[in-house]
């Protein structure tokens, strides 16, 4: 016992002396080296070796009283990350973070690298206020039907984009800021008219007397009232995207019918995600497009500002106090999953992906693993699973 302590005091000396040398990066980079050679884990494990770079790391740093370190890590240390795999700096920049949070000023450590995160927090009470300023005076049937529609759909899109901590990795579409700006008109459009003039919305609008004062209400609970036939709203907002598909357009084309390009959805989507940096809708994502109008609001924002909450409270607690178990984050993600139907959890969980440093690939990889075996998992999660595939190996 004695021999290997002294040979872990010999090596931690010289592990010292050759960073004496180095800077932010070259450690980084040696302690990568470091932590994944067998021989150096004869001598120490790697908790071991972990403490000690970060001790070498915080004196460096620390003594050197690096000017504009808050620059630095409101740039989340990109300056310092060595290159390697989005996981590896991912790790590396959390490390940093946690040195460097004592040595920033109070007023520079709520906009470093690290959180309060994730950053964007959208309440439950601003989407009800929301609701009240988007009231409007009853005009006609169609005209409520629009509101109501195009209401749900931008409080959706409102919650779920993303104040993206990864601007190397373009978000989904539904997670994409700019998509609203582009999706609405699109529906109202393209979309909405042809729901007018169909046997059941007709019949939905002489059913009552839409007039009266809270039938704004009753009309939201239909359209969230779940998915049969009782449903008109969902049963022709699925028509029509399904008319969009290949598959409709091809038999169309066959009859002479097709709509001309300029008059289906998917050259504007295709075009504006490019522009924007963003995974573009196209037909292969109707399914989930046609989900987008079932997410209820309300769910999503609950969902996120529980995620937010748990997320603190594991990763980045005011004090140890509050710290929350281990992988309660993780269970929490898995539970919003399960809860919001047609991959409304999912949305929320790849929000996550882009917005809380500590939800990287390697965490996202173990969360898939709850989801059973590979063909359970892309039938349970397919956003997800496609999202890691796609990711650099």
């Amino acid at each position: 016992m004695a021999e290997k302590d002294g040979k872990f005091e010999s090596k931690v000396t010289e592990l010292v002396a050759v960073c004496r040398h180095l800077d932010v990066p070259r450690i980084l980079v040696l302690r990568r080296m470091t932590l994944s050679d067998p021989e150096s884990l004869k001598w120490a494990t790697a908790q071991q070796l972990d403490t000690v770079f970060k001790v070498i790391l915080t004196e460096l740093i620390g003594s050197k009283s690096y000017e504009g370190l808050a620059d630095i890590a409101n740039n989340q240390y990109e300056d310092w990350l060595p290159p390697g795999a989005a996981d590896v700096r991912d790790q590396d920049r959390w490390l940093l973070h946690d040195i460097c949070k004592p040595l920033l000023p109070a007023e520079s450590s709520g906009v470093s690298f690290a959180p309060p995160p994730p950053p964007s927090k959208v309440k439950v009470e601003d989407l009800l206020e929301q609701e009240v300023e988007d009231a409007a005076p009853f005009t006609n049937f169609n005209t409520l039907l629009d509101n109501t529609v195009m209401m749900v759909l931008r409080k959706n899109l409102k919650v779920l984009a993303v104040n993206s901590i990864r601007p190397h990795m373009p978000p989904p579409f539904f997670n994409a800021p700019p998509f609203a700006e582009c999706f609405l008109p699109v529906v109202q459009e393209l979309i909405l008219p042809s729901l007018h003039g169909t046997r059941l919305i007709k019949d939905l609008s002489k059913s009552r007397d839409w007039s009266k004062p809270g039938e704004d209400a009753r009309l939201l609970g239909i359209l969230q009232g779940g998915e049969s036939r009782q449903n008109p709203i969902l049963h022709q907002w699925d028509a029509r995207w399904d008319h969009f598909s290949d598959e409709s357009q091809s038999a169309l084309r066959a009859k002479g019918k097709a709509d001309p390009p300029e008059k289906t959805p998917w050259p504007r989507f295709i075009a504006h995600g490019a522009k924007n940096e963003y995974i573009s809708a196209d037909e292969r994502y109707i399914w989930i497009i046609k989900s987008m109008l079932r997410w209820e609001p309300e769910s999503i924002a609950e969902g996120w500002e529980q995620l937010t909450q748990m997320y603190i409270q594991e990763f980045n607690p005011p004090n140890k106090h509050e710290q929350a178990r281990e992988g309660s984050f993780r269970d929490g993600i898995i539970k919003w999953i399960e809860k919001i139907r047609r991959h409304g959890g999912e949305a929320l969980a790849m929000k996550a992906f882009f917005e809380c440093p500590k939800c990287d690939k390697v965490f996202m990889h173990k969360l898939t693993q709850a989801f059973g075996m590979e063909a359970q998992r892309k039938a349970a999660i397919p956003l997800l699973i496609e999202m890691l595939e796609s990711l650099p190996k």
